[in-house]
């Protein structure tokens, strides 16, 4: 059951959805003139003017759009009424593609600036610079809107996952620790891949190319990054700490399970679809993101239970009580008979 924020709280939160659906405009606009002809933005001897990308922008805009109905969930009240998979599921893969996609922003514009525009040109791709750009920026702002937007969602929804309190072991604890060690320790595996990458003079995706070799090598350091934080964050879910305790665990396995899987299965469908970008790309790399979407999706399966075990462990869950007190005040309303404070009120009898 879905407790009333705080209206400061209510407040924040339907500002950052709609700063998600207003972040969204720059993307879709390009998607939609590419769609119906106007190629703007795009060199006519790129790979992306031909009929392959017709399919592909139309399902990235689908995505895109899906960000508006997202933020709208997580802001309105029908909302409040949806399956938390229903729900779940999408957040979970959305914030795993797009908060890498903020740090990525952050990362190359600090980048820019300290080598005055020299370490990232972006020249000789699919699309001219500004393009990247733009979209870079628009997928930075739907990854910090969307995620504050959840983050409150999620305490008003879910505060249990935010208590201090720490529950015993439960029934499922044991699947959770196969899960967590098989998942993890190719999380592990995965980011040490991802470093040596990084720090070699190849990429997954061959050489690397001047104007993109920062970019790519920041890309690689966050997948690292994300990779351990959900690690990290799923084993600290089983063993909470002081340091970090369950709430910020929940918050890196979230984050780094749901990169593993939404970016693995990006790469997974691409490489199926046999694009031609996806002929440089070694068997090593094809692997590894096959073991990605194995490893995030066994990690958010360990973190479902835990959550859903740390509630019932834990009694009432504590929105509950929360809610209680306005349900039965509601109810005395009605029924003033039955109202403490009403005159003439008569307690019930009761047995010896």
């Amino acid at each position: 059951m879905m407790v009333d924020a705080p209206p400061p709280q209510r407040f924040l939160r339907r500002l950052a959805g709609l700063g998600a659906v207003v972040a969204t405009v720059p993307y879709m606009a390009l998607k939609v003139l590419w769609l119906s002809g106007d190629l703007v933005g795009v060199p006519a001897d790129s790979p992306a003017a031909g009929h392959e990308f017709v399919y592909a922008n139309a399902i990235t805009l689908g995505m895109d759009a899906f960000v508006v109905v997202l933020a709208s969930a997580l802001t309105r009240r029908w909302g409040a009424r949806m399956p938390a998979w229903l729900l779940l599921a999408p957040v979970w893969i959305g914030t795993g593609l797009l908060v890498p996609a903020v740090l990525q922003a952050a990362a190359g514009g600090i980048a820019w600036l300290v080598s005055g525009g020299q370490a990232m040109r972006f020249e000789g791709g699919l699309v001219e610079p500004w393009v990247y750009a733009v979209v870079g920026a628009s997928f930075a702002l739907q990854g910090i809107f969307l995620a504050a937007a959840f983050w409150w969602y999620a305490k008003a929804r879910w505060s249990h996952v935010f208590q201090p309190a720490e529950p015993a072991k439960g029934a499922t604890y044991d699947v959770q620790a196969v899960l967590v060690r098989g998942g993890g320790g190719a999380a592990v595996v995965i980011a040490i891949g991802y470093a040596v990458w990084l720090f070699g003079d190849a990429s997954p995706f061959g050489a690397y190319e001047p104007g993109w070799e920062v970019s790519q090598r920041m890309h690689l350091a966050i997948a690292a990054a994300t990779a351990l934080s959900a690690a990290l964050g799923a084993a600290r879910m089983l063993r909470p700490s002081v340091r970090v305790p369950f709430g910020r665990a929940a918050v890196l396995a979230w984050v780094g399970s749901g990169s593993l899987f939404g970016w693995g299965l990006y790469q997974v469908v691409v490489v199926l679809s046999g694009a031609s970008l996806t002929e440089d790309v070694s068997p090593v790399g094809n692997l590894m993101q096959l073991a990605s979407v194995l490893a995030g999706l066994a990690l958010a399966l360990a973190c479902v239970l835990s959550i859903v075990e740390r509630r019932a462990l834990t009694g009432v869950d504590p929105a509950l009580s929360q809610v209680e007190p306005r349900i039965r005040s509601a109810s005395f309303c009605r029924h003033p008979g039955r109202n403490p404070a009403a005159p003439g009120f008569r307690p019930a009898a009761t047995g010896p």
